[in-house]
């Protein structure tokens, strides 16, 4: 298996940073 292994810290900011730009997409579209 390929896949690399990142620390869950990295992956939760990853996550959190993945959301933040969802939400301001999402505002984009609804305004």
């Amino acid at each position: 298996n390929g896949r690399v292994t990142v620390p869950k810290e990295v992956r939760d900011a990853l996550d959190i940073k993945k959301g933040n730009l969802v939400k301001c997409k999402i505002r984009k579209v609804g305004t």
